[in-house]
């Protein structure tokens, strides 16, 4: 399962799949604190996709940090590098 987060979206952290991608920079960190308090959830891949370029993976929280415009090529090989470490460990 992939879930998605935008602006628009809400979450249920008991609905989290493999990864998570969050398009709202204020939202992604708070998501990604709660996150990490939630056992089993603490090394969940997260992928904020963000135009803050004040945002970095060293203070997120998360392990990739995209910055706007992201093409495709970019997101996808973020996604398939984290999913593939996700399975690893599975």
């Amino acid at each position: 399962m992939i879930i998605v987060l935008t602006r628009e979206a809400e979450h249920d952290l008991e609905q989290i799949g493999d990864y998570i991608a969050l398009d709202n920079p204020h939202r992604a960190l708070s998501f990604v604190r709660e996150l990490r308090e939630r056992p089993g959830l603490e090394d969940l891949p997260v992928i904020v996709i963000t135009g803050d370029p004040r945002l970095s993976v060293s203070n997120t929280g998360a392990q990739a940090v995209l910055h706007k415009p992201v093409d495709r090529e970019r997101l996808a090989g973020a996604v398939a590098r984290w999913l593939a470490h996700a399975s690893a460990r599975a």
